[in-house]
């Protein structure tokens, strides 16, 4: 991994995990916290295998997942009068949606720097080389390029609507998988 990339992956998860500190949410800080620790074994330490950085990811998106769903049911029940709507913020909604898609975008990530690594010293290898696979070699990265938008578009309309917070949240992930995204997509 790349020294700059590695740099910035640990910086935005420390980013993301002082967010969710601060959010007090239990499960987001369980969520941010396997991001960090996993940013940082990635980037410089090494210790564990990326395949159970990957499982430990997915499961950080899935309790984001049931964060977010556990949010819109207490978000229900918080009603003034019985009449009254729940308040919705489609921002915040769509900030935590993005966040919770990034873990497992994250845990490919993961994968295909591992993979692109391997393939990388097999190819040094006469009879190892490993070939494209078309679509599906494309599709995921394109992917994940387009949730890296859409949460720095979140994060310019979180710092707009000064809710830094979130703002910072949405940057840093959309920072970390850009940062993550680029240096396999240069060496092809």
């Amino acid at each position: 991994m790349v020294a700059l990339s590695g740099a910035i992956m640990i910086g935005a998860a420390a980013l993301c995990f002082g967010g969710s500190l601060v959010s007090r949410r239990p499960l987001a800080i369980a969520a941010a916290l396997i991001m960090f620790a996993s940013m940082i074994d990635i980037a410089v330490v090494g210790a564990f295998l990326p395949i159970l950085w990957t499982g430990m990811l997915a499961l950080g998106g899935i309790l984001l997942g049931l964060d977010l769903r556990r949010s819109e049911g207490v978000s229900q029940r918080r009603r003034c009068g019985p009449t009254e709507a729940p308040a919705f913020d489609p921002l915040h909604r769509g900030t935590m949606v993005a966040a919770t898609l990034a873990y497992p975008a994250t845990a490919w990530l993961v994968v295909a720097h591992a993979h692109h690594d391997a393939a990388k010293e097999s190819m040094a290898q006469p009879g190892h080389a490993h070939g494209a696979s078309g679509i599906l070699e494309v599709l995921p990265p394109f992917a994940i390029g387009c949730l890296a938008t859409v949460l720095a578009a979140l994060a310019i309309l979180s710092f707009r609507k000064r809710r830094w917070v979130m703002g910072a949240e949405a940057g840093a992930m959309s920072t970390m998988l850009a940062s993550m995204l680029l240096p396999p997509l240069m060496a092809i």
